[in-house]
């Protein structure tokens, strides 16, 4: 036989990775240093027996099939130990069928199903599950093994009625993983009012013993009909991996994570859970869900990243939809917890929120120390706009990063579309539609037929701030940037005016008229207490201020008491221009000043 390769992770008892650590294998019959290889083709041995662990607690190395302890230190402190580890080629299993272990063709197999598995664990055995359902209660998987149906559609494990206890369980004490493909685990829920359908047990219970490198292998299947869970994965600190199966019809749910870490989901099927969530991760790290489906939730949010130290968990492509409420909520601790952030990318949200209309968002993040948003599309929900927003926050909500995303905007408008922006994103509004410029309003992604577009900054220094506020103070709209004083431009574009209108738009009253090349301007200045208000001509020396009337008998309206002749008065001693009088040259009225 040729060299296997053995993995694992290794963390502390916060289940945070533990890096450069020395993991020591020997040959657990005689104590022997066990010869390591970074091939499998043993071209080139490690270092002694010795392996490090990576900057996250991952290792691994190559070696002959056999049984091992493996010895964990860091800096000369011992961390611990894995003693009779197994090592063997999966692929090389011995197969076996399940009719040798006096499998009957119908009523209670329990007892057939039971020694075959203990065999299995026992001798490292292949099981082949023949056509059919074959019904039992209470399986225990303790041991390294596989077990092989012909496809989900045609070998059944069911739980038999009245059970109303965990169906098939995966015993804490497996240390490495055993491997379930091509089979349907059916928890009966019409005749069961509990259990999950499959349980695998917290890693540290009932007793305090932990080990390293256990997972689960589940591929090609169907987990479904629980009158619990469809799967439970209980505290552990290694990696599973979870291909091509699907769950559906849980009664509490279809799937959760309880302080699970380093597992990874490759187009699951998550669907219709009968109460509670398709997914929920909580308390654990490093979990990828990568092409994966959840859809069908009615009562709870569709998939839940819970708990105080969930982060990162990614959901990179698939989708979530057609739900009741939101289709994703992130559900941090009360403040910031870690800066690990939580990664969406690529994936299709669309018909969430179907309960009640305008209550429930896309995404709800609350309490979230980090999140990345990116390459995401959303779609409204049926016939009318029924979903809140597309990213709801909520809390105290730390970093967050939404880049190049879109959404189908051939509905009416969201409303808001993303609330708390720009506060909670920190102006990461980067794109939409197009990479590089946000385009808002449009009835369609037509470049040419949006409201607001807003491009990259020239400098990047100095940018507008739109700040709402509380009722009876209207909203502002500000310079702001690295400059400690910054002016705010408004312009029309080519020869147009910039208009300024009241009451709704329906009252214009002002307009500032474009002059080609015009070089001189009107300045206007507030007055300090006591000072007067300053209209100032500037820009060349020495220009006038005209004061134009329109038409041929409009005139420049002055209250009688507007104009005081200082001539007779004693204020023009302290510095006043005393005014002579009026007069009309060349179609103007001008005052001419003594």
């Amino acid at each position: 036989m040729g060299l296997v390769r053995h993995r694992g992770v290794l963390r502390d008892s916060a289940g945070n990775g533990v890096n450069t650590a020395t993991v020591t294998v020997t040959v657990s019959a005689s104590g022997a240093a066990a010869s390591l290889y970074t091939d499998k083709d043993g071209v080139y041995p490690t270092v002694g027996n010795v392996v490090l662990t990576d900057e996250v607690g991952r290792f691994w190395f190559y070696l002959a099939e056999g049984t091992y302890d493996l010895t964990y230190t860091k800096a000369g402190v011992a961390l611990g130990s894995d003693v009779d580890v197994p090592v063997v080629d999966p692929m090389l299993f011995e197969e076996v069928s399940l009719k040798k272990f006096n499998l009957q063709s119908s009523g209670n197999n329990t007892t057939a199903i039971q020694a075959a598995l203990d065999a299995a664990a026992a001798d490292y055995l292949c099981l082949v599950v023949p056509p059919g359902i074959w019904e039992a209660t209470q399986l225990l998987i303790s041991g390294n093994m596989r077990i092989r149906g012909h496809e989900p559609r045609f070998s059944a494990f069911k739980q038999r009625a009245s059970t109303n206890a965990n169906f098939i369980i995966v015993a804490h004490t497996v240390v490495q993983n055993p491997i379930i493909e091509n089979l349907t685990i059916d928890g009966n829920r019409l005749n069961n009012s509990a259990g999950d359908a499959l349980h695998i047990e917290d890693h540290a219970e009932p007793d305090a013993t932990v080990t390293y490198g256990f997972s689960v292998v589940l591929r090609n299947s169907y987990v479904q009909n629980a009158a619990g869970l469809c799967m439970y994965i209980g505290a552990n600190r290694n990696m599973g991996h979870i291909e091509n199966t699907e769950f559906k019809r849980g009664a509490t749910g279809l799937m959760t994570m309880d302080e699970a870490s380093d597992w990874r989901f490759d187009s699951g099927r998550f669907g219709f859970p009968i109460s509670g969530s398709a997914v929920i991760v909580g308390n654990g790290a490093d979990n990828v869900f990568e092409k994966c489906s959840a859809f069908g939730a009615i009562d709870a949010p569709c998939v839940q990243f819970n708990g105080t130290s969930s982060s990162p968990t990614k959901w990179l492509g698939g989708t979530i939809n057609y739900n009741q409420r939101e289709g994703l909520r992130i559900q941090g601790p009360s403040g910031i917890a870690r800066a690990i952030p939580h990664q969406i990318a690529n994936t299709w949200f669309a018909e969430n929120g179907l309960a009640t209309d305008n209550t429930y968002s896309h995404i709800k993040c609350t309490d979230v120390a980090a999140v990345i948003l990116s390459g995401n599309s959303f779609r409204y929900s049926g016939t009318g706009n029924k979903v809140k927003y597309l990213l709801e926050t909520s809390g105290v909500v730390g970093h967050m990063q939404w880049v190049a995303n879109s959404w189908d905007q051939t509905s009416a408008p969201y409303g808001t579309a993303i609330s708390n922006t720009p506060e909670l994103l920190r102006a990461r509004l980067e794109a939409l539609a197009v990479e590089g410029t946000t385009y808002l309003g449009a009835a369609t992604n037509d470049l040419t037929a949006n409201s607001l577009r807003v491009p990259q900054g020239v400098s990047g220094g100095n940018y507008v701030q739109v700040q709402g506020r509380a009722s009876g103070t209207g909203p502002d709209v500000t310079a702001q940037g690295v400059d400690p004083t910054s002016a705010l431009r408004l312009s029309a574009k080519g020869g147009s005016a910039v208009e300024v209108w009241t009451n709704s738009l329906a009252s214009r009253v002002a307009r500032f008229m474009p002059i080609t090349s015009a070089v001189n301007r009107l300045d206007i200045y507030p007055g300090a207490t006591t000072n007067a208000v300053r209209l100032v001509a500037a820009g060349e020396a020495n220009i006038n201020l005209s004061l134009e009337p329109a038409g041929t008998t409009g005139c420049i309206s002055v209250p009688t008491d507007g104009l005081r002749n200082y001539a007779d008065d004693a204020a023009a001693a302290s510095g006043g221009v005393p005014v002579r009088g009026l007069y009309h040259t060349s179609g103007a009225v001008k005052i001419r000043l003594a």
